[in-house]
């Protein structure tokens, strides 16, 4: 009986023969470069710079064609995405060639450390290329277009130079094409270090949108905590290493001695590589899918270890379970489980610090609301409230972020869960109950924001107020519209602002909802949405010029009052946030509903 013919791979290298010296490398930098995510990576990384190229074309038309790659460069949020860009390609071929078995036929014939380094390096090169080489064409076209005189003197005094450090503005105005290739040999290390990072994660979390995710989310915290919050030196910022202009009042890079400093971050970002590679990278752990050599894992720490058992459940009252109904008991199982002690207290303590520090760039802001000698009502609680609130990147990714981390898990359901379905006897009355538990979830958890916030406001000496302060006068230090401050209370600008971030928050749970149901991941759908809120700061700038429709596409649009365009949102504006909610969920509720009626209950083990 003669065995079934393997299908060919798409590659020509066949892993089943004795592959010569450096075909390896070959036939994976040919895979990279030929993949759908290097194109994918391109087109991104172009529309970027597109959006930077109009704002380029707003400058004087003075401007010479280093003035208009640089401004395009460093107005096009190509920082923010760089890391998507450069693990789109290649990052993730680790996760499927050891699900598809390709990795294991490889390591046969060839010598494990040789495939290992083979695949790293041609992930760190396609990354690098991704990123860099947008940049290269867009120095050709300003290049070939613009053929205007350099260093014109009305750019003295407008926002369009490296400014930070007089060796780099003279490099900058002496030999701008130097400059211009420093910058994309810097964009490619740092995108190969991003893409080396989202592949070597994967080692850790064999799953494809760990590798694409957690360089991007790394980077955009890191970006957050050291340019905006403070909470940590400058250097720490990707922006600052990719020689990105942030034109700062108390921007440190200033001196020459200062420079090794930006070595710090891409060192340890390779530091945390090869720790990721020594310890989960051997030969055993890799081709088997397992953290640990050993066949049986070991047992690694549970909740029940970490966490008192009193705050793991709130206690369930007995003689309530025995006149509920059966709905009734499942939507109460349903919150004994997902509502926990820890999970409120963990909530508290992450808005009470993201507080303290908005409270401190309040006082670093506006220093004179705050002199003894003030003239009007000082700031108060409210204020807080609303600049903490009202922050596009406090909420894409801290409190927008914590809520969708914490629904994240409702599907799919462990075997309790899939058991307690099964009792139940209804996929739509599960499915009620998980909408309203999503619902709940989504006001409980803006009420709990709201709470923590004014009380750590009170705690840092802010008064409690109905009425308003001296920020009424300068709303947009409050991230609130002029026209809620008509108004001599704050309840209107409370409604508002709390109505739009809690349908928002649902909306966004029923998404990660719908997600998880149709992978029967738990971690996908929490991913993607975040990826899909952070892709939205960039993304309002790229849909300026298009119909009022497709302008509320960006979801941070909606959740916040002040976001560029709508720096003057009127009342109207704060309506099409709320009626773009209401066609978003629209749309989910009755897709998650044929989505639980596909689902495949009692056939997928629990997922961690």
């Amino acid at each position: 009986m003669s065995l079934p013919i393997e299908p060919r791979l798409k590659t020509r290298f066949n892993p089943t023969s004795k592959p010569k010296p450096g075909q390896v490398f070959k036939s994976e930098i040919k895979r990279a470069l030929c993949s759908r995510g290097f194109l994918i990576a391109l087109i991104m990384a172009s529309l970027l710079l597109l959006v930077g190229l109009r704002f380029a074309y707003q400058l004087p038309s003075e401007r010479s064609f280093v003035e208009e790659w640089y401004v395009s460069y460093t107005q096009s949020f190509y920082h923010l995405m760089l890391p998507l860009i450069a693990c789109f390609p290649f990052a993730d071929s680790l996760v499927t060639d050891r699900k598809q078995g390709y990795l294991e036929r490889l390591a046969v014939r060839e010598r494990f450390g040789k495939v290992i380094s083979a695949k790293f390096l041609a992930n760190s090169f396609a990354g690098g290329l991704a990123a860099s080489i947008p940049l290269v064409l867009l120095y050709a076209f300003t290049s070939l277009t613009n053929h205007n005189p350099l260093n014109h003197p009305i750019f003295n005094t407008i926002f369009a130079r490296p400014y930070e450090i007089a060796e780099v503005t003279q490099l900058y105005n002496n030999s701008p094409d130097f400059f211009i290739l420093l910058v994309i040999a810097v964009v490619f290390i740092v995108a190969a270090i991003f893409a080396s990072l989202g592949m070597a994660s994967t080692l850790l979390v064999n799953q494809r949108f760990v590798a694409f995710s957690l360089p991007f989310l790394v980077a955009n915290a890191l970006q957050y905590f050291a340019s905006d919050a403070r909470l940590i030196p400058w250097y720490w910022a990707p922006s600052e290493v990719l020689l990105k202009a942030n034109f700062s009042s108390t921007h440190n890079f200033e001196a020459v001695n200062e420079i090794p400093y930006l070595l710090i971050l891409p060192l340890c970002l390779i530091l945390l590589i090869g720790l990721l590679i020594f310890f989960f990278g051997k030969r055993k752990q890799v081709l088997e899918n397992s953290l640990s050599e050993n066949r049986k894992p070991k047992d690694g720490f549970s909740l029940s270890k970490l966490v008192p058992s009193w705050l793991q459940n709130f206690p369930v009252n007995e003689k309530r379970l025995k006149k509920g109904t059966v709905f009734g008991n499942y939507f109460r199982n349903l919150l004994n489980i997902h509502i926990q002690p820890i999970r409120i207290v963990l909530i508290v303590l992450v808005v009470a610090v993201l507080t303290i520090v908005m409270f401190g760039w309040m006082k670093l802001r506006m220093p004179s609301f705050f002199a003894v000698d003030l003239i009007g009502n000082p700031p108060n609680t409210w204020d807080l409230y609303f600049m903490t609130i009202g922050d596009p990147l406090t909420m894409a990714l801290i409190i927008a972020n914590l809520f969708l981390f914490m629904i994240s898990d409702l599907q799919p359901q462990s075997a309790f869960g899939q058991l307690a379905v099964k009792r139940l006897g209804s996929r739509k009355q599960s499915w009620l109950a998980h909408i309203l538990f999503l619902f709940l979830s989504a006001i409980a958890y803006s009420l709990i924001v709201f709470l923590t916030m004014h009380l750590t406001g009170r705690f840092l000496g802010l008064p409690f107020s109905n009425q308003w302060s001296v920020y009424r006068n300068s709303a947009e230090h409050i991230n609130i519209p002029v026209f809620l401050t008509i108004p001599n209370t704050h309840f209107q600008a409370f409604l508002a602002v709390f109505g739009m971030s809690t349908l928002g928050f649902f909306a966004m749970s029923l998404l990660v909802l719908l997600i998880n149901t149709l992978t029967q991941r738990r971690l996908i759908g929490y991913l993607m949405v975040e990826i899909l809120l952070i892709a939205s700061l960039p993304l309002s700038s790229i849909l300026l010029n298009v119909p009022v429709v497709l302008q509320y596409l960006p979801i941070i649009r909606n959740l916040v009052m002040r976001f560029y365009p709508f720096v003057f949102r009127n009342l109207d504006q704060a309506w099409h946030s709320v009626y773009a909610w209401l066609i978003w969920l629209a749309i989910l509720i009755p897709v998650t509903w044929l989505a639980y009626r596909k689902q495949d209950y009692l056939s997928h083990p629990d997922y961690d």
